[in-house]
């Protein structure tokens, strides 16, 4: 199970699967929407 950093990471890995929570962190590994 993946550590939820964000609020947000954390609603995607309940709605959606790991593979596409795993896409999304590799995508904004170090990046916040917030910005």
């Amino acid at each position: 199970m993946l550590i939820c950093k964000t609020l947000l990471k954390c609603v995607f890995f309940e709605n959606f699967s790991s593979i596409y929570v795993v896409y999304y962190n590799n995508q904004y590994s170090d990046k916040d929407l917030s910005a």
